[in-house]
């Protein structure tokens, strides 16, 4: 072999490193933008869940969500009033059996957003 098929051989391998990490790059980032489509409060606060157990390594593994909230305010310095009317809404559903009527999980899955990147979506 020459030095220029040589030369040829190392640039082609090259081209092909360069182009399949940037594919990876790109599909993780594509990923960590997953559109996650939400039609009520419970599951809002599930994606949320899920979003802190995935992203902040600070919370326990059996973690409440009073420090979960606690955590999002202090730390990542988020205003967590809407989300903690939700919460309300939400528990005493879960736990007291309520209605949860038209409760708004908007606020839920915007600090979803903030924690993961997840991308809102709306099911009618």
């Amino acid at each position: 072999m020459t030095s220029d098929t040589v030369t040829l051989i190392v640039l082609s391998l090259l081209a092909v490193n360069v182009v399949a990490y940037s594919l990876l790059f790109f599909n993780i980032r594509a990923s960590r933008k997953r559109k996650v489509e939400v039609s009520s409060l419970p599951e809002a606060f599930h994606v949320l869940e899920r979003a802190i157990r995935e992203n902040i390594a600070d919370l326990p593994a059996g973690f409440t969500w009073g420090e979960a909230l606690n955590h999002l305010r202090m730390k990542e310095r988020l205003d967590l009033a809407d989300v903690e009317r939700a919460l309300t809404i939400y528990e005493a559903h879960r736990y007291g059996g309520l209605p949860l009527g038209n409760a708004d999980y908007h606020a839920v899955l915007k600090v979803a957003d903030r924690v993961s990147g997840i991308r809102l979506g709306v099911r009618p």
